[in-house]
């Protein structure tokens, strides 16, 4: 089990990685940040705006799973997305040759223990999407308020993983139709999955932590978000038993950026 969660970890350390990655290419090619952040970047009342959307998509999730067709037409989404991100991961990573170095590394355990069990394509595209999309909340929100909106997120997660069991049933429909639910390992007896808003609003808080104060804060954001998790899913994890994984990844983060504030 700990060799799984271990996994779980560096992945969403590598997505972090990965999502700092984009955010510096994407600097580098404009003459001022200004230019591609968003003019209300600074507003905390779009911390808001995140939580209704994830409510009305849960819904509407649940409604459209229930016709095959809406499933099939989500598959070729996946892989329409699954291109795009390819295309834009490649061409972040390409000059930078320590950083593919990095990549193959962490890659490797992953490799090892997919080729018994699962495709390993699967893992490297909900790690280069979620990169990307982190990056992107990164750009419209600041730092403050997508710690704003991430906590109101985890107790969401809390209520619908937990109480209502929603997204547990929207993850059983698309397991049912092999449609990537994010980062999974093991094999179906004995596997762990983290979800793609986890990995998606873990590496937006390192993203812009990252254009906030610099890739030392970020990283300390980052290390405390997954040794959270670590440390959570090892004491609470239960064999057959969905835990919500944004509440840790929130406090894990919430410690790293006062651990920042105060030595660096």
């Amino acid at each position: 089990m700990k060799k799984l969660l271990f996994f779980i970890s560096v992945a969403l350390i590598l997505t972090q990685l990965l999502s700092i990655a984009y955010i510096r290419e994407l600097f580098s090619s404009v003459t001022s940040p200004q230019q591609v952040l968003s003019p209300d970047r600074n507003s905390t009342a779009n911390a808001f705006i995140l939580p209704i959307i994830f409510i009305i998509a849960i819904n509407l999730y649940l409604f459209l799973f229930k016709f095959k067709v809406s499933l099939k037409l989500f598959r070729l989404y996946f892989f329409a997305i699954s291109i795009f991100s390819w295309v834009i991961i490649l061409s972040i990573l390409s000059p930078y040759i320590y950083i593919w170095a990095i990549f193959i590394v962490f890659l490797s355990p992953f490799v090892l223990m997919k080729t018994k069990y699962r495709y390993i394509s699967e893992d490297i595209f909900a790690m280069s999407l979620s990169s990307i999309a982190g990056a992107s909340l990164a750009l419209m929100f600041n730092l403050n308020t997508l710690f704003i909106t991430i906590a109101l997120l985890s107790l969401l997660d809390y209520y619908f993983v937990l109480k209502n069991k929603k997204i547990v049933k929207i993850a059983e429909k698309m397991k049912e139709s092999r449609i990537p639910i994010g980062i999974a390992v093991g094999s179906e007896k004995k596997r762990m999955a983290l979800g793609y808003g986890d990995l998606i609003f873990s590496a937006g808080l390192v993203s812009a932590a990252f254009i906030k104060g610099g890739f030392a804060e970020a990283m300390t954001i980052g290390f405390f978000a997954s040794l959270s998790l670590f440390l959570y899913l090892n004491y609470f994890m239960k064999k057959g038993k969905a835990l919500p994984a944004l509440p840790p990844i929130f406090i894990g983060s919430l410690f790293g950026a006062i651990v920042s504030w105060i030595l660096i």
